[in-house]
């Protein structure tokens, strides 16, 4: 299963926009920090940050859809927040609204 995760990570990191993947590849699997990835590829720290949340944000979005059990997640989640009162109230919940394509980060 764990070998499985990992191909598949794989594979969505080699889809990813070459800049992004660059940077994703120097980060996790070569162990440099940002400030390293920014001097080796001349980029300003700012650039490398946002490519590195650019990829993260494609990853998840592609891993997501090949997962068919957090899609089903992703679709049913109706988030709550639950806010209760210092005195005897009983706590009020309010719906929080869902946009489409995003995941909760209690999935």
């Amino acid at each position: 299963m764990a070998k499985q995760q990992s191909e598949r990570l794989t594979r969505a990191i080699d889809r990813l926009p070459e800049s992004e993947r660059i940077a994703t590849r120097m980060l996790y699997y070569e162990h440099l920090s940002r400030a390293e990835i920014a001097h080796q590829l001349k980029l300003p720290p700012k650039t490398i940050k946002s490519r590195l949340h650019a990829a993260r944000g494609r990853l998840r979005t592609s891993l997501t859809r090949q997962t068919p059990t957090l899609e089903r997640l992703v679709r049913e989640a109706r988030p709550r927040l639950s806010v209760s009162a210092v005195h005897a109230r009983p706590p009020h919940v309010v719906e929080l609204p869902v946009r489409p394509g995003t995941v909760s980060m209690a999935a």
